[in-house]
């Protein structure tokens, strides 16, 4: 789950493939739902400078929304990106299939 608070929407997600979005203000309904992922979602992250949706599935597909017209900009797939770095001849690892899914904090600087 997730909020922003600049449009005051209530972002929620999990076992189901698609997203909800609820303006806590306007009754209790869903006001908008996403749809595309294939399998259950884990991480959804309102970025709310960049007007985005962030979206992270079980299968390592990550979707970005934009939070204006909750349409997808963008899909990022790690499977394939993880297959195209397997085969790249500078990888030390090459070969060596990978399924965890490693992902560092990053912090954000207002400098």
């Amino acid at each position: 789950m997730s909020y922003d608070s600049i449009k005051n929407l209530l972002i929620t997600a999990g076992f189901a493939h698609d997203i909800y979005i609820y303006d806590p203000y306007i009754d209790n309904s869903c006001i908008y739902k996403l749809t595309g992922h294939s399998s259950s979602l884990n991480t959804i992250i309102s970025n709310e400078k960049e007007s985005e949706i962030l979206s992270l599935d079980i299968l390592g597909s990550i979707k970005i929304w934009d939070s204006q017209n909750f349409l997808c900009f963008q899909n990022i797939n790690l499977n394939e990106t993880m297959e195209l770095k397997q085969n790249d001849p500078h990888n030390n690892n090459r070969g060596k299939k990978k399924n965890k899914f490693e992902f560092k904090n990053v912090v954000y600087s207002e400098n």
